[in-house]
């Protein structure tokens, strides 16, 4: 009864909302490019629930963007009520898929983008073709940043660690990511990021 009644008050209203929990920087700012293709095919109102707010600042494709982890009990209770409702108007951005050991099964989705596999559960007919995360500055911000730092037109982010704890296959070693960035750095603008 209660799924039936918000899923009929999103859809009268519009909104569409997508949540996704947890700390990974990729899958929150895969999440800002999800929510634009969303947006321009059905022109939903998109209300954000996610761990890193400041990557949604500015996003005019976003109707609300609101904070959520694992340190608040609120966000918890909030996830359990979505993931046990399954509602129709909100979802996670995660395919929840998983192989017997536990592990997400990215190996049998390997034509398919990571954006598109966290997306298997929304049930929308997005074309992926044009997708591209997005991060939006205001115009002081650009001008802040535009005194501040010279950058090239076009660019590449590096993130030389790897998440050991869930995909230690992406942990190739600082050095290692190193030895790429001086191999390709005449035809690349290498950008190196981390998170403390």
């Amino acid at each position: 009864m209660l799924k039936k009644i918000i899923d009929k008050y999103l859809k009268i209203k519009n909104i569409f909302i997508i949540y996704r929990m947890g700390d990974a920087i990729g899958d929150q700012l895969l999440l800002s490019g999800i929510t634009k293709l969303i947006y321009q095919k059905y022109k939903y109102k998109i209300i954000v629930f996610n761990s890193i707010k400041e990557i949604f600042y500015n996003n005019n494709y976003i109707f609300k963007n609101y904070s959520f982890n694992y340190s608040s009990i609120f966000s918890r209770f909030l996830y359990k009520i979505f993931e046990y409702y399954k509602f129709e108007m909100i979802k996670n951005f995660s395919s929840g898929l998983k192989d017997n050991d536990g592990i997400f099964s990215l190996k049998n989705f390997k034509n398919l983008h990571l954006a598109q596999y966290h997306s298997l559960n929304l049930n929308l007919n997005i074309d992926y073709s044009k997708f591209k995360p997005e991060i939006y500055f205001s115009k002081k911000e650009e001008e802040i940043f535009k005194k501040k730092f010279v950058l090239p037109h076009n660019f590449a982010i590096v993130q030389a660690t790897g998440k050991k704890s869930f995909t230690s296959n992406k942990e190739w070693g600082f050095h290692n990511f190193q030895n790429v960035i001086n191999a390709t750095k005449e035809e690349i603008n290498w950008i190196q990021v981390s998170k403390p």
